[in-house]
């Protein structure tokens, strides 16, 4: 619980943040604002965790309740029900779709895995160890495509104990060194796509250092929101591994250029990814099946 929890930070200090703001309006005092944040916190926890298809209620609720102080007395609730579904509305639903406006995600991080480099491979790339020993501890299965050796079919528990599906695509893998692949599951929206980039450097005996560099496809703004306030990309590899150094951009796309599988096709380029201080061999990028594509073989499949 406490991990998923941790998964929260960001909704839970965006709702402490204005709840502190509301408090400077109607109750001044240090005392008062550290009753207030701590009152929060607490709804917030139990809201997340009793009612977690209510959780955006958390951030829209602190919103409301900051429209709310600045109205007198005998607006306050009418105030906070309007704000706080207003607020939803914009944030949430499909009201800023209609902007030509995708929002991408790169996020770069650096990690000290406690493993040798062999048995961190494993863990960190699908399909290069036993299933069970990935580091989500979700993975059920990996299965490989049977005309494609580069294409995996992927299986995780989600949440609820439902059974999630992926495609993997590998766009270069160098054992024990480096490997990047296209990442589609069937739970992202349409168009949604995730690369994955990783690099490995034997930083001791048992220790390994992992560069990894994540891109996320463009994104509608309300599925950018909440996939910040969830934090659901998370600190990848946080389960065995201790995270050192991170950056991290959101960034404004062109919706007609917001497909990463278009974007590396047009772009013909060697993908190679640098080791600390060890020779790595050049692998030409090659990309493999589109969105589309990789679904159609994945229903062909099954």
């Amino acid at each position: 619980m406490l991990h998923n929890l941790m998964r929260q930070r960001r909704r839970i200090a965006f709702a402490v943040l204005f709840t502190q703001l509301a408090s400077l309006w109607l109750w001044p005092g240090v005392v008062m604002i550290g009753v207030m944040a701590l009152c929060v916190m607490v709804v917030a926890v139990i809201v997340i965790v009793a009612a977690k298809d209510l959780r955006q209620s958390v951030e829209c609720g602190a919103v409301g309740f900051y429209a709310a102080a600045m109205m007198p007395p005998v607006l306050m609730v009418p105030m906070f029900i309007a704000a706080t579904v207003l607020t939803y509305a914009i944030f949430y639903t499909s009201f800023l779709d209609r902007l030509p406006v995708r929002i991408g995600l790169r996020s770069q991080k650096r990690f000290h895995a406690p493993f040798d480099r062999r048995t961190t491979w494993a863990k960190v790339v699908p399909g290069q160890g036993h299933a069970a020993a990935h580091w989500t501890g979700t993975m059920m299965s990996a299965r490989a495509d049977s005309d494609d050796e580069n294409t995996l079919y992927l299986t995780f528990e989600g949440d609820r104990n439902q059974i999630e599906h992926a495609t993997l695509t590998y766009l270069t893998l160098n054992p024990h060194f480096n490997a990047s692949y296209l990442l589609e599951r069937d739970s992202h929206i349409e168009g949604e796509e995730i690369i994955m980039s990783y690099t490995f450097a034997k930083a001791g005996p048992e220790r390994t250092t992992i560069l990894s560099d994540m891109q996320v496809s463009g994104l509608p703004i309300r599925v950018a929101l909440l996939r910040y306030f969830d934090d659901v990309l998370g600190d990848e590899l946080d389960s065995f591994a201790r995270m050192s150094d991170c950056h991290r951009a959101w960034r404004f796309r062109d919706p007609k250029k917001a497909n990463l599988t278009d974007e590396l096709a047009s772009t013909e380029k060697v993908q190679s990814i640098r080791t600390l201080g060890e020779p790595v061999e050049v692998v030409e990028t090659s990309v493999k099946p589109t969105t589309e594509r990789a679904k159609a073989q994945r229903t062909n499949a099954a």
